[in-house]
């Protein structure tokens, strides 16, 4: 349906409307989705009271949705964090997403090279792990100009990078909607980072804000669907316990 499909695109280019005050014109939506976006975007204008942040997410039709199956998936880099978390929820048989072109897309011999390899490790892996895996292609990181953007705003976000003030959990949670439906209702994503010990260290964080915080992140939705940030651990046991697994 449309109204998933739209998801990965609108998720893209929201950060700049935001940051414009543009309007967002859209045939067709997911009602939970509109809704988890507009949260969000108070929680950004929070995060960056000198933005804009007026903007209006217009749809013609919202549709609710169901993803019709209550399986698990989880975004994974092949990296700590996540390696970490499918350990924790193997048991769960989560299945795995893998990006390509999130950051920095390039089509040069050596990027093509390097994508190979990794597609046939981790489908071994995936494999031997009796899991599911999907690897998905993006040009999000060619659609707006990161550089540009992040020298224009610069006052806005603070002198941070775009893709660390506004774009990362936008990006990376939109894209795997289209896979959803019939697929999975949960959606991991390994957390970076221990969450806030108390308001202090809350406030703390929203003067020197970074885009992938849990009560941004677990907002997103589409259908049914939920977020879960996985796995508050320190970087040293996570290490532990990939190398014990």
């Amino acid at each position: 349906d449309m109204s998933i499909l739209n998801i990965p695109l609108v998720s893209t280019i929201l950060p700049l409307a935001w940051l414009t005050g543009t309007d967002v014109h859209v045939e067709k939506l997911d009602k939970k989705y509109v809704e988890a976006m507009n949260a969000i975007k108070h929680e950004f204008n929070r995060m960056y009271p000198r933005g804009n942040f007026t903007t209006k997410l217009m749809v013609d039709d919202l549709v609710e949705n169901n993803a019709r199956s209550q399986g698990t998936a989880l975004l994974f880099s092949g990296g700590v964090d996540s390696t970490y978390s499918l350990i924790r929820n193997v048991s769960l048989k989560p299945r795995l997403i893998m990006f390509f072109g999130v950051v920095g897309y390039q089509l040069d011999s050596s990027y093509k090279k390097h994508n190979q390899l990794v597609r046939k490790t981790y489908s071994d892996f995936a494999k031997r792990e009796g899991l599911d895996i999907n690897f998905v292609d993006t040009n999000t990181s060619g659609i707006l100009n990161d550089s540009r953007i992040t020298h224009d705003f610069h006052r806005i976000l603070r002198g941070n990078p775009l893709w660390d003030s506004l774009q990362l959990p936008l990006v990376l949670l939109g894209l795997p909607a289209p896979l959803s439906i019939g697929r999975f209702n949960r959606l991991l994503m390994g957390a970076d980072s221990s969450p806030p010990a108390d308001s202090r260290v809350r406030e703390l964080s929203y003067k020197y804000p970074y885009a992938s915080q849990p009560w941004i992140n677990e907002k997103f939705a589409w259908a049914d669907l939920r977020v879960i940030l996985d796995a508050y651990v320190d970087r040293f046991s996570k290490t532990s316990l990939v190398k014990e697994y």
